[in-house]
């Protein structure tokens, strides 16, 4: 039951898509019970009713008014759901179709959606309860403020529409939690400092997947406790994000198990359909990845966002390039070891992100210059065996370059950029 409720609350989290449907719906069906309290108070005591409400609505004018507002609140949803759809459209065409469960999220839209239905819904609700011969004044107030709400709430709601496809804040926010993401993993860290030397373990038992998908969200607590329940060690057979088809081997163990921990141990590990860019590093890098490429593509030839992104991902590795990649091990209750993870080390991360970019830069000499300077910021902050890495990265982009027909000025140009990281004797060369 617990791990079905825990893997309920994560899907619950998950349903990213939805959002943009339950959220306002939870809000405009709230509005609407407002609608019955406030005519509730008061058919108990309409004198109350007076005395909160100062002002004596007559019927016709209630009527009219509650008319005004129910029409103008489903014109204005209409408007709003419409401008969302055209901010879809423009994203998936010039950022990218993967940030579109970025966009559905947004809290302004839902929260606007939602106010404007509701306003809809208190406004349509307050005119079924009036009659000649009962007016609820603290229903039409309540319309009335909501009326107040949505007109502000529009005029937010089109300034948050104008820069929600602004590429740069896309770029920073996915950087940042990119960001957030590795400065968990770092050595040194405020991580656990729980080791495990795998070397000595045999994991020669293995758990294997019931279907095809995507690895997903762990309930390592869980995971753990099954393990020292077992007294066994688990290893991952791939990273996070990873892609495994019905029947490859999800889990080594280091001993055999039981047929009921083998199903517990699988309630543990969600098998995704869809890769999430929740704590999936590797997903993050290849957002800003696609986004680089897509920019340098001839059909939008914007290099300035393909800098942008290189820029974002140096600061974003500069934290693994510096003190390292500490190794992922969840204990148990006790302390003791018991699920190794396999991750990236900061020279893969960095492999991840600029092997690609360097193959994309080799026509584009401003986006070589830059992914040059990138390459030397980092070996600024790098360990040794970092800046090895980087080091054969320059010498990549040098390779690179040099395959294209370009002014020996401009080859001179980038040689200078990555002087730092190259021997002396190529960095020399005209």
């Amino acid at each position: 039951m617990y791990a079905f409720l825990a893997k309920l609350r994560y899907r619950i989290a998950g349903v990213r898509l939805l959002s943009l449907v339950t959220v306002p719906a939870m809000i405009a069906l709230l509005l609407m019970g407002l609608a019955f309290v406030l005519i509730w108070m008061e058919t108990l005591r309409e004198e109350a009713a007076e005395t909160l409400w100062p002002l004596d609505i007559s019927y016709d004018t209630a009527t009219s008014f509650l008319s005004v507002v129910a029409t103008g609140a489903i014109t204005a949803l209409s408007l709003a759901y419409s401008l969302v759809l055209v901010v879809f459209t423009l994203a998936a065409g010039n950022i990218g179709p993967r940030l579109l469960k970025r966009f559905s999220t947004d809290r302004v839209n839902q929260v606007t959606a939602g106010l404007f239905g509701g306003t809809f819904l208190h406004a349509l609700t307050t005119l079924y309860a009036t009659e000649p011969g009962f007016v609820p004044q603290l229903a039409i107030g309540g319309t009335g403020f909501l009326a107040v709400l949505s007109v502000a709430q529009l005029i937010y709601f089109v300034r948050e529409v104008s820069t929600s496809v602004s590429i740069d804040d896309e770029i920073a926010e996915i950087a940042n939690g990119l960001e957030r993401d590795i400065g968990r993993l770092i050595a040194g860290g405020e991580t656990t400092s729980v080791t495990l030397d795998e070397d000595r373990i045999d994991f020669s038992h293995t758990l294997r997947t019931e279907r095809s998908g995507y690895i997903g969200h762990v309930d390592w607590h869980r995971l753990a406790t099954l393990a020292a329940e077992e007294d066994v060690v688990v290893k991952f057979a791939e990273r996070r994000g990873r892609f495994l088809i019905r029947g490859q081997t999800l889990l080594h163990l280091s001993d055999a198990i039981g047929d009921d921990s083998v199903a517990a141990m699988r309630n543990c590990i969600e098998i995704a359909e869809a890769r999430s860019m929740r704590d999936n590093i590797e997903f993050s890098i290849h957002l800003l990845l696609e986004i680089a490429l897509r920019a340098l593509s001839p059909g939008v030839n914007d290099t300035f966002t393909a800098i942008t992104c290189v820029d974002r991902l140096s600061s974003a590795l500069a934290g693994p390039a510096e003190s390292g990649m500490r190794q992922q091990v969840m204990p148990d209750d006790d302390g003791v070891p018991r699920v190794l993870v396999p991750g990236m080390s900061a020279a893969d991360l960095i492999g991840t992100a600029y092997h690609p970019m360097r193959r994309a830069s080799r026509d584009n000499v401003l986006m070589a210059r830059h992914l040059a300077d990138a390459l030397v910021r980092l070996a600024e902050v790098a360990r040794d065996e970092v800046r090895a890495a980087l080091e054969e990265h320059a010498r990549l982009l040098l390779r690179e370059i040099e395959a294209n027909d370009f002014l020996p000025e401009d080859l001179a140009f980038v040689r200078q950029r990555l002087a730092p990281l190259l021997e002396p004797g190529a960095a020399a060369e005209a």
